[in-house]
């Protein structure tokens, strides 16, 4: 389970930082039904990383990722590692071209996000969902959070264990502006408007920085996996 776990922190930690579903969730707690529908939003969000990744570490365990001994799962492991660090590595750089340069206008936010008044708890549910479980960077960082623990074999109870903290970490990102609104009440509003405004502004910036990280940390241990 150690190796698992051990595995899954970084991934689950790239997660966190996804900009866009903690822009939203930020935009929903300042409607009047903020906190309802953002709970609705988180709730979305957990069940759809939790399926996610255990449906995937289920089928990759199935097709035989623990083969091998020890620390030594199949080479298509491996492989399959450094392919996705190679497509992670190629989003990368794109959001990295696409930041914006100093005295350029704050990015204009999707015309869906401007919508969250209108929100209901089944949509931000929904919209939970999309964000943080099938959005494409996340999707990526989810199936290889999901390799880990097929890889490092174990039992039920230790692969329940490395998705349960990967999900924990993953989903930091909406809990906490959630749990600084249900604290500080109006306190948190003017940080929560300051960390979106951020977020918005350097959104690219962050998912380029991250993206390239895991992306190096995917290849780097398939490359070790296969040598």
């Amino acid at each position: 389970m150690g190796d698992a776990v051990a595995q899954v922190i970084p991934l689950g930690i790239a997660v966190a930082f996804s900009p866009l579903p903690i822009i939203a969730v930020v935009l929903i707690l300042a409607t009047p039904a903020g906190r309802v529908n953002a709970l609705a939003f988180a709730a979305g969000g957990l069940a759809a990383v939790t399926v996610v990744t255990a449906v995937a570490a289920g089928g990759l365990g199935a097709a035989g990722a623990d083969e091998g001994s020890g620390d030594d799962p199949g080479s298509w492991v491996s492989i399959g590692r450094i392919v996705l660090g190679a497509v992670l590595l190629r989003f990368a750089a794109g959001k990295w071209r696409a930041r914006p340069r100093a005295g350029d206008p704050a990015p204009d936010l999707p015309a869906w996000m401007r919508t969250v008044e209108a929100l209901t708890p089944v949509r931000a549910a929904g919209m939970g969902v999309l964000l943080c479980g099938v959005n494409p960077k996340n999707l990526i960082l989810i199936v290889a959070a999901a390799a880990a623990i097929a890889a490092g074999g174990g039992s039920t109870a230790d692969q329940a264990a490395a998705l349960a903290v990967f999900t924990g970490l993953a989903m930091l990102g909406v809990l906490l502006p959630i749990a600084a609104s249900v604290l500080l009440g109006e306190r948190a509003d003017g940080a929560l408007d300051g960390l979106r405004g951020w977020m918005v502004r350097q959104s690219a910036t962050i998912v380029a920085v991250i993206a390239a990280l895991i992306a190096l940390k995917l290849i780097l241990d398939g490359v070790s996996g296969l040598s």
